[in-house]
């Protein structure tokens, strides 16, 4: 008992402070210990499931992540049905993982349909469904659909607005995606040529290897892959690893 309330509030407080590294530790240890006690299926087991495969996404381990959360999929859609709102939650931590990981046509898609199913049982102004509108803008991004980004995320800004109070945080981020996404729709021939110079401004205040630096080349890398430019993308890796 007391190991489980301590880790489970070091895991959710490392997930809050966005430390995934040290909150998967932790989620993992839950994970073996309430299967090893409850059961791999029990609900306690599988909401701890759910957050070692958002803490490996957020970590960056996909494959690992993607795993884990298509095992919880199987058990969420077979135990709880495949509308109910955990399952679709699991749907949603899923795709993320495959659009993150590489698997972007596949992350669209899990997306689209998730979008469809929670406007359906949930209504298009509920929470989720204004998330999800979100999370697929954020794969169009990854894929260079700039132009589906921005539409995506006007229509989430307008339901967002009639939801959330004017001045609430979380329509000021919308705001700013929006504006990513069309100064990147708008400047097709160059979309990371402000992340580029981010990079070079940061490089000559700083160092390049101050770890604000380094932090900034590693996702100048992850966006030049997904961008499609492997070459540069491992040119910029290779310089950040010897460094």
């Amino acid at each position: 008992h007391d190991e489980f309330e301590c880790r489970s509030v070091l895991a959710q407080a490392y997930l809050d402070l966005t430390q995934p590294n040290r909150a998967t530790v932790h989620c993992e240890a839950l994970v073996e210990l309430l299967t090893r006690i409850e059961g791999p299926h029990s609900e306690l087991t599988m909401t701890w499931r759910g957050f070692l495969g958002r803490a490996l996404t957020d970590g960056r381990r996909y494959l690992e992540a993607t795993e884990v959360l298509s095992e919880l999929l199987v058990d969420r859609d077979r135990l709880l049905g495949p509308e109910h709102r955990k399952t679709l939650t699991t749907r949603g931590h899923l795709a993320r993982a495959m659009a993150f990981g590489g698997k972007i046509s596949e992350g669209i898609l899990a997306g689209e349909q998730l979008l469809t199913d929670r406007v359906r049982l949930l209504g298009d102004l509920d929470h989720s469904t204004l998330d999800t509108i979100g999370h697929l803008a954020r794969f169009h991004y990854l894929a260079g659909n700039y132009e589906t980004a921005v539409e995506l995320t006007e229509d989430q800004l307008a339901k967002r607005s009639r939801v959330f109070r004017k001045r609430d945080p979380i329509i000021e981020q919308t705001r700013y995606n929006l504006d990513v996404y069309r100064s990147l729709a708008n400047r097709a021939e160059d979309p990371l040529g402000d992340h580029r110079r981010r990079v070079e401004t940061m490089a000559d205040e700083m160092g390049s290897d101050h770890p604000h630096t380094l932090i900034a080349r590693d996702e100048l890398a992850y966006q030049l892959l997904f961008a499609g430019a492997t070459d540069e993308a491992v040119a910029v890796l290779r310089a950040l690893l010897n460094d």
